[in-house]
């Protein structure tokens, strides 16, 4: 007469060894949990890469399309939709905006202008500018005011860009993401990084940048490049974002000169003088 011995279930072997069981030894309780807890933050943090990745593979690929949209080129996008019987209506609302801006207005009326760095064929910042009613709203939304990791560009709040006034110092910020969106290859004109083409070598390549308003388009040249610290737990403080506007031009020239001596180049053919616009 044969002997048979009942197998374990497989399911119930690894939750007997994942999870803590009765019987188990205090050592073997603790080890169990460790592992549980290792086990989820993983989980948790694999999850959050995948959405992380798929946001900015979603921004990327918005950002393109709107691009095309803008410099005209958009040949069928997948992401931005635009209502052209709006356009006329548009045009009645906005009298003083330039025509390539308003399919722009329809997305978002918090669009203010947009602005390109880099080859005339393949900028490495091409990208809408917003304004909102703070300084935060843009840090985690896109120009849609979707939620968004990246966020976008936006200009400080603090002076509004308009067709009668624009800020004698347009402040403008933007994250300086990984995938290298944004405002991240502004790292190139600093010299500290290991690899070529960095600091002076690259300032002379692309020496000017093109920032247009929703009334005109203008190219500023670049006069210096610097890391700085807003808050005093950093270390030394310039708080460039509060120099919107100059009431003298001892102030401009005071502006002008923290900045020039914090910057990691020099640029001798920029002559600075009081009433210039700047772009920081």
């Amino acid at each position: 007469m044969a002997n048979f011995v009942e197998k374990e279930n497989p399911m119930l072997r690894v939750a007997r060894y994942l999870f803590p069981w009765k019987g188990d030894k205090p050592v073997e309780i603790i080890r169990k949990v460790i592992f549980l807890a290792a086990l989820i933050v993983l989980v948790v943090s694999l999850v959050s890469l995948g959405i992380s990745a798929n946001n900015k593979i979603q921004d990327t690929q918005d950002n393109n399309d709107l691009s095309d949209l803008f410099h005209g080129t958009n040949a069928g996008s997948t992401t931005v939709e635009i209502d052209t019987s709006k356009k006329e209506e548009l045009q009645r609302e906005h009298p003083q905006v330039m025509d390539k801006f308003l399919p722009l207005l329809e997305i978002n009326e918090d669009v203010v202008g947009w602005i390109t760095l880099g080859d005339p064929g393949d900028p490495f910042i091409d990208y809408v500018v917003m304004q909102g009613d703070d300084n935060s709203f843009y840090l985690d939304h896109n120009y849609k005011g979707e939620k968004s990791i990246s966020g976008a560009i936006f200009a400080d709040y603090r002076k509004p860009i308009t067709a009668e006034n624009q800020p004698a110092n347009i402040v403008l910020y933007g994250h300086n993401m990984s995938s290298g969106e944004y405002f991240a290859k502004l790292t190139r004109y600093f010299n500290y990084r290991p690899s070529g083409n960095t600091g002076m070598d690259f300032y002379k390549k692309y020496p000017t940048l093109t920032f247009s308003t929703l009334y005109e388009e203008s190219t500023y040249k670049i006069f210096a490049g610097a890391l700085m610290n807003v808050r005093k737990k950093d270390g030394e403080m310039f708080r460039y974002i509060d120099g919107l506007n100059f009431k003298s031009k001892a102030e401009f020239d005071e502006y002008c000169a923290n900045i020039l001596d914090r910057s990691t180049f020099y640029s001798p053919d920029v002559d600075l003088k009081y009433g210039d616009e700047l772009l920081t």
